[in-house]
């Protein structure tokens, strides 16, 4: 089980998003959830690396648009949630 700590950028993102109509807290919670676990996501998710820039990184869907970043640190077991917004929000 990993531990999860979130970053500042997320605890933001997170407070933005929270205001808005559509977004489902519960699949967000359900995915750190699995992620914590180790488990892997249901493959709609669309769990993947990130490249370039943001290599060490991964990022899962989590409704249409809205997308979580995060990184697994396996050496001291911790699952950094790292952002989370739309496309343009996160890769900007």
């Amino acid at each position: 089980m990993y531990r999860v700590k979130l970053s500042r950028r997320y605890k933001t993102a997170f407070k933005r998003l929270s205001r808005h109509k559509d977004f489902d807290r519960n699949i967000l919670e359900q995915t750190v959830r699995i992620l914590a676990r180790g488990e892997k996501l249901d493959p709609r998710q669309r769990d993947h690396q990130l490249a370039g820039e943001f290599k060490k990184y991964r990022e899962c869907h989590l409704q249409h648009d809205l997308l979580l970043m995060y990184q697994i640190h396996e050496n001291v077991l911790v699952l950094l949630l790292v952002n989370l917004g739309m496309h343009d929000d996160i890769f900007r």
